[in-house]
């Protein structure tokens, strides 16, 4: 029978507590991923109102609109008329940066692509695999993209 080795942990409630039981590799990749992504996303999102001409908000504010719905009604449809390719881009970003987390266990298509290539010794055709797979996923959303940036163009009479 395997052992796993044991940590101990301080604290009241601590017993003996596999190290790896305390967080799943898929979930330590979620938080990774996420905390990483949600830093850029608010980056680009305050780009985006801050690109917002300060006329807009003395117009709201002329008008009687509160800053919650001055932001929901008037600052925030334009912004993300602004960010949105941003944040498509930042989608496609992400997809391809799930690669890495095969290195903590989870099991993604580029360690799958890596244990085939163990196992068959053929690399080129593994690789290239995972290459059009990946390729096609992040053409799908470039795809999307666009299609979405050409209606919001068209919708503002460009």
């Amino acid at each position: 029978s395997s052992r796993r080795r044991h940590t101990r942990l301080q604290g009241d409630w601590s017993s003996d507590v596999c190290s790896s039981d305390l967080i799943s590799p898929i979930a330590a990749g979620i938080i990774a991923l996420g905390a990483n992504s949600i830093a850029y996303v608010a980056q680009i999102i305050r780009a985006g109102i801050n690109a917002i001409p300060d006329g807009q908000w003395e117009a709201a504010r002329v008008l009687g609109y509160s800053t919650p719905a001055t932001l929901f009604y008037i600052i925030l449809p334009q912004t993300l008329r602004n960010v949105l390719p941003a944040l498509f881009n930042e989608v496609i970003s992400l997809i391809k940066e799930t690669s890495i987390l095969g290195v903590i266990g989870v099991l993604e298509l580029t360690k799958i692509s890596r244990d085939m290539v163990n196992r068959t010794m053929e690399p080129f055709s593994w690789y290239i695999g995972a290459a059009l797979i990946y390729l096609a996923i992040t053409s799908f959303f470039t795809y999307i993209a666009h299609r979405v940036e050409r209606k919001l163009e068209y919708d503002n009479g460009n």
